[in-house]
């Protein structure tokens, strides 16, 4: 796992475990979900959102509407987790 985290930038510090436990959170929530295990953006580095979008629908069966609209509030969800109340601090931890 070590090689795994610095590939990613991600360091066994306190934020390095949040980054973890955010991405992890959010693949976990994605499953619970759809069935499928989605990850974070910071993992899996599709390029544009656009395509990103396409390539959740395809695996998932899911419409790009309803995709964007559960990954919303996933987000929110992962949000609350770390113990915030905005969508945005999700950037940092899973990728815009």
């Amino acid at each position: 796992m070590g090689n795994a985290r610095r590939e990613l930038g991600i360091s066994a510090t306190y934020h390095g475990i949040r980054h973890e436990y955010a991405q992890r959170t959010y693949a976990n929530m994605w499953q619970a979900r759809t069935g499928i295990r989605i990850e974070a953006m910071k993992t899996e580095r599709q390029g544009t959102k656009n395509e990103r979008w396409a390539s959740i629908a395809s695996r998932t069966g899911l419409d790009r509407e309803s995709v964007k609209e559960i990954e919303r509030e996933i987000r929110a969800d992962v949000s609350a987790c770390l113990g915030h109340n905005r969508v945005e601090v999700t950037n940092v931890y899973l990728g815009a």
